[in-house]
């Protein structure tokens, strides 16, 4: 098997040499936590990975085809940490394979890199770049299961195992192409993805002149953890106390789209930096080339500020133009006066790219670099845990996240979900089942995880309702243990069930409910309201990154023949040619929305920013009457049933319909799929099972 992978550089906009700074708070608490904005760029490696009995690296990569040899070793711990200690071209990635081989007892790999677009020894992490590329092979290739903050981990560690000794700031290329906030604290590592309120015409160039980055890091570290004089003090406060304001005002202005306040800040932040830090490594931070080309009148007309990158010094620099016009000038400007030059375009997300970035030539116009990446085409792949995934809902969800091409696994008893449901996905690669009970602990390192596993049918959840009851709440408990302790975002899968039998019509979030907390559906829906008491806490008390959403009546294919729901009873009544049996007088009423609107209004809420907890209504608001419901089933089926009447089983509400308004407003989702369609493509695949 070959897996093809990118992983791109990063370009440090605020915050540089915090992530060792901050790491120093593990021997005084005195220190300030470090903090960094840092985005990845199109730039980077592109590689085919796949599985050998050695550890082996080839290049048909033109950018590097002047300075490349092959490079093979045994899969061998000594003699892997012998090639990283060496210093030359391969000792990053050696040293990445020796921790992989030493703590995972993998076999080899083989990567052969496609092109290399990064700049090296430029302040972009060319060198953090291949160190997560290692990572990420061995990972994917041995299905480890480590989330992103795993691999970022290891390609730090490895990293370590060579003559360098970089920050934690340099492995946030393992997060992709996307602005983060990086906070250290100690050991301690939190990442979470920023919004942006408008576009942002970055440049950064490098500048080829020279710097010396050992050096720099050597001189710099001379303050800490202790400050011995008034120097390192000024060090301190700089990349802890002062450096924590600059973070904030810049992601305010960031959210707000407030370029030109940004701008500004940057020329702010390297003052900042040349005051308070610059005079620990006078002879690399004097930067003469860096604050020449900072301080030229021509560019500071086209720009609304500029700085220095990465480790600061002689290497790179950046500016953020007032447009795009601006942006192409700069560019054009730098690359005649000897640099190299590129354009990165922070977008907003949505619709359009979230980053478009062109690479320059010096004075030679554009280069082509033979990939065209849209948000969606470099979207991040992740490993994402579903519980309850081999139930109707759950298989839908597993489907779409598997096409999306990300690692899921499928965490399943089978009490109520069903291997046929999921056997399609069986044999893809990046996709696996686990058998297990969610009232039991259960580890693994994802990067997100769908809580969907408890039985949502009164016929199940009311067999067993004291099991009921431990699913809803054991299960949110573990599940929130793992995504605490793997510092991941988990979505709950509540129910509209909490709402009872509701005395207002529809309901919106903001509704307590009510319910019956002693009836025979009270084991379900005092078990979800319970889950989602759990899931506010644990945000509120331990941050950890937790969404809502109540999912109304849902119908689609896969749905259980025997479950007792109102849809996929009428349907096999129908096709069974049975009368269609109606609970009450059919005048209660119902809203049903289709389980790929579903799934989709799901993932928007998984995806949306950290500040959208929820609860949101997730249903169609379209209200039907279970006698119209049986009528257009009956027409679509082309059944002779007659229609009867039961008694209204014990506390089954009369009403239910959501109030979707906010999900609208924070999700911009709304249900595609009406009744009538939903209902004929739910009726084929019945008919298909049962004929």
């Amino acid at each position: 098997m070959k897996l093809q992978m990118f992983v791109p550089g990063r370009l440090c906009l605020f915050g540089e040499h915090t992530d060792w700074a901050g790491k120093y708070r593990s021997m005084n608490a005195d220190i300030v936590p470090g903090a960094s904005i840092v985005t990845g760029i199109e730039q980077g490696i592109y590689a085919e990975v796949e599985k050998s009995t050695i550890f082996e690296m080839t290049s048909e990569a033109q950018e590097i085809k002047d300075v490349w040899q092959d490079f093979s070793c045994q899969m061998e711990e000594q003699e892997l940490k012998m090639v990283a200690r060496s210093g030359d071209f391969f000792s990053y990635c050696a040293g990445v394979a020796s921790y992989m081989l030493e703590w995972y007892k993998v076999g080899g790999v083989k990567i052969t890199l496609k092109s290399m677009t990064l700049p090296m020894k430029s302040g972009l992490s060319s060198s953090a770049a291949i160190c997560v590329l290692v990572a990420r092979a061995f990972n994917q290739l041995y299905r480890l299961n480590l989330n992103t903050m795993g691999e970022m981990n290891i390609a730090y560690l490895g990293e370590l195992r060579t003559s360098s000794r970089c920050g934690r700031l340099d492995q946030a290329c393992a997060f992709g192409v996307k602005p983060n906030l990086m906070v250290f604290d100690g050991e301690e590592v939190e990442v979470r993805t920023l919004k942006l309120g408008s576009p942002f015409y970055w440049v950064f160039a490098d500048l080829c002149a020279e710097k010396n980055t050992i050096k720099i890091l050597r001189d710099l570290n001379k303050g800490f953890p202790f400050a011995s004089n008034e120097m390192e003090e000024r060090e301190q406060r700089a990349l802890g106390e002062l450096n924590q304001k600059i973070i904030a005002r810049a992601i305010d202005y960031m959210e707000r789209g407030d370029a030109e306040a940004l701008g500004k800040l940057m020329v702010e932040a390297q003052q900042l930096f040349d005051f308070n830090v610059a005079p620990m490594c006078p002879e690399e931070l004097t930067s003469p080339k860096l604050h020449e080309t900072l301080n030229d009148p021509v560019i500071q007309h086209m720009t609304y500020g500029g700085k220095g990158v990465g480790s600061q010094g002689d290497g790179s620099i950046q500016f953020l133009a007032k447009d795009k016009d601006s942006q192409a000038k700069v560019i054009e400007y730098l690359n005649v006066r000897g640099m190299r030059a590129y354009a990165l375009t922070l977008q907003p997300d949505g619709n359009k790219p979230m980053y478009s970035l062109t690479a320059q030539t010096q004075g030679k116009g554009k280069i082509n670099l033979g990939y065209q990446y849209s948000n969606k085409s470099i979207k991040i792949m992740k490993r994402i845990l579903v519980t309850g995934g081999a139930g109707f809902i759950g298989s839908h969800l597993c489907e779409r996240l598997v096409n999306e091409g990300h690692d899921v696994i499928c965490l399943d008893n089978f009490y109520t979900g069903s291997k046929e449901n999921i056997w399609h996905l069986l044999g893809r690669p990046n996709f696996e089942i686990v058998r297990h009970d969610v009232c039991q602990p259960y580890w693994a390192e994802v990067d997100e995880i769908y809580n969907l596993a408890c039985p949502a049918s009164p016929i199940h959840y009311q067999h067993d309702p004291i099991q009921t009851t431990k699913t809803s709440v054991f299960g949110a408990y573990y599940m929130l243990g793992l995504a605490r302790r793997t510092k991941c975002k988990i979505l709950q899968a509540s129910t509209s069930e909490v709402y009872g039998a509701p005395t207002i019509q529809p309901q919106p979030e903001t509704y307590w409910g009510n319910v019956n907390p002693i009836g025979i559906r009270s084991c379900y829906d005092e078990g979800k309201r319970c889950a989602e008491t759990m899931f506010f806490d644990y945000y509120r008390q331990h941050g950890v990154r937790t969404k809502v959403v109540r999912i109304f009546n849902t119908y689609g294919p896969r749905m259980a023949q025997h479950d007792g729901r109102v849809v996929s009873n009428f349907i096999i009544q129908a096709l069974k040619g049975k009368d269609i049996t109606i609970y009450g007088d059919g005048k209660q009423t119902r809203s049903f929305q289709y389980v790929s609107d579903l799934v989709e209004g799901m993932i928007r809420m998984m995806e949306s920013s950290d500040d959208v907890i929820g609860p949101v209504n997730i249903g169609n608001p379209g209200e039907f009457t279970m006698l119209e419901l049986a009528e257009k089933i009956i027409e679509f089926t082309g059944a002779k049933s007659k229609i009867v009447f039961e008694p209204l089983p014990q506390d089954d509400p009369k009403m239910r319909r959501p109030d979707i308004t906010l999900a609208k407003e924070k999700l911009d989702w709304e249900p595609k799929v009406n009744l009538d369609d939903g209902l004929k493509k739910t009726i084929d695949y019945f008919k298909t099972i049962l004929l």
